[in-house]
């Protein structure tokens, strides 16, 4: 027996919602698969800047220890220089000093 026109729509129909059912749970399931993989993605994005950043981090403490190194070597240098210089200019004050010293008693002994 041949099917009606009616009979053949509502097979139609009804093929139509089982397929739009299964594409829907198919798009569902690729759009968590999709979530999924975007969370993954962004945990190893994550992961990875993180260990740049570490590694950037580590790299400037190094080079900020090379600096303090340089600064305190540059200090210690000036320092001394420093130190040596005032103690040249206190030697020479001093000796300076006994001259004229020398000299006063000089000039008291001879009663000038």
């Amino acid at each position: 027996m041949s099917k009606s026109g009616v009979s053949k729509l509502a097979e139609a129909v009804s093929w139509f919602e089982e397929e739009l059912k299964r594409l829907y749970e198919e798009s569902v399931s690729k759009s968590n698969d999709l979530v999924r993989f975007g969370d993954d993605m962004a945990r190893e994005l994550r992961e990875d800047i993180e260990a740049a950043l570490a590694s950037i981090i580590a790299d400037l403490r190094e080079e900020a220890l090379k600096v303090e190194e340089a600064l305190r070597a540059d200090y210690e240098r000036r320092l001394g220089e420093e130190l040596r210089s005032i103690e040249v200019k206190s030697t020479a004050r001093f000796e300076k000093a006994v001259r004229a010293v020398l000299e006063e008693v000089k000039r008291i002994v001879q009663g000038v």
